[in-house]
């Protein structure tokens, strides 16, 4: 229902506004399990769900702020667009295609990049899974390590992630 709604979502007449209502009604009903004599207005407040017409007047506000880079008024309030953060889209080439040879080394004394290098691992093996990460200052002398068995029912993904979580 939202697709194009920065469009069309100025032009919302109280008779658009009825209708939305009229299909959001059911819905609550449904959820609710309350009797159609209820007031869609405590139903909505039961189920914590917008009213329809606002939900889409905010999507509208979204769209035009965030992606289309247009300033919005709303309650004699103007809300600039580049005063808001666009959302980080991550790589911009694939690293197949575009790869630095210093990402990732396989040496077994590595050049140390920085003060501080840090190693995480989590490895699913017969004995269990664990995790675990070491930190070495510049001379590769260890500052801080630390290791857990987790669960035989977690996965190889969720050690790696709770390495990584401790070492930060």
């Amino acid at each position: 229902m939202a697709h194009g709604v920065s469009a069309w979502e100025r032009y919302m007449s109280y008779r658009i506004k009825t209708k939305l209502d009229q299909i959001q009604r059911p819905f609550l009903l449904n959820i609710t399990g309350a009797y159609r004599t209820s007031p869609s207005s405590a139903l909505q407040v039961i189920t914590g769900i917008m009213l329809l017409s606002l939900k889409l007047e905010a999507e509208a506000n979204y769209i035009k702020l965030m992606r289309l880079k247009q300033d919005i008024i709303l309650d004699e309030m103007t809300y600039k667009a580049e005063d808001y953060e666009e959302k980080a889209i991550g790589r911009s080439q694939h690293p197949a295609i575009f790869f630095e040879e210093e990402q990732i080394t396989t040496e077994e004394n590595p050049i140390k990049t920085s003060q501080l290098n840090i190693y995480t691992d989590g490895p699913k093996m017969e004995q269990g899974v664990g995790a675990a990460f070491c930190a070495q200052d510049e001379q590769g002398q260890m500052i801080k390590s630390w290791q857990a068995k987790l669960n035989d029912k977690n996965s190889i993904f969720q050690a790696e992630l709770i390495g990584i979580r401790e070492a930060i």
